[in-house]
């Protein structure tokens, strides 16, 4: 599968990409995936890109 992102409205600069499933109970993420590059945010960083 493959998506596509329009960052046209986007200022120049450099994104972080990052993923969460949220809990609808907290609004929080709800899950801990095994992986490293947790954000503060409980979300997990995937990559960043620049425009």
């Amino acid at each position: 599968m493959l998506a596509c992102l329009n960052v046209s409205g986007l200022a120049t600069g450099t994104y972080d990409i990052a993923i969460a499933i949220i809990d609808p109970e907290t609004n929080k993420p709800g899950v801990d995936f095994a992986n490293t590059n947790r954000l503060t945010d409980g979300s997990f960083k995937l990559s960043s890109v620049t425009k």
